[in-house]
């Protein structure tokens, strides 16, 4: 993972969060939905050849206007009253 992303240094961090988003998803899912699962975690990996810049502009744009993408996830996930706090990590432009 963290090859993925040149500067990365909370890389750990980051898998320990997609680990726990699979367990979430397996618990909404039922027993015999496992392939579906499967198809899910493959759909959603071919989602990384999208441009970050193109998903903000399409879907996000309109809700936080002018508002860096990057600073907002970093206020949410490492500023938040009452969260621990994350190591620190460069956001991808």
């Amino acid at each position: 993972m963290g090859k993925d992303i040149p500067g990365l240094r909370a890389a750990l961090y980051i898998e320990s969060l997609q680990w726990e988003a699979q367990r979430a998803l397996r618990e909404l899912l039922h027993p015999e939905d496992q392939a579906r699962f499967s198809h899910i975690l493959r759909v959603t990996s071919s989602l990384r050849c999208i441009p970050a810049g193109l998903v903000t502009a399409l879907f996000f744009r309109p809700l936080i206007g002018d508002a860096a993408m990057g600073e907002l996830l970093a206020e949410m996930l490492f500023e938040a009253p009452g969260w621990p706090q994350a190591p620190w990590l460069p956001l991808p432009c």
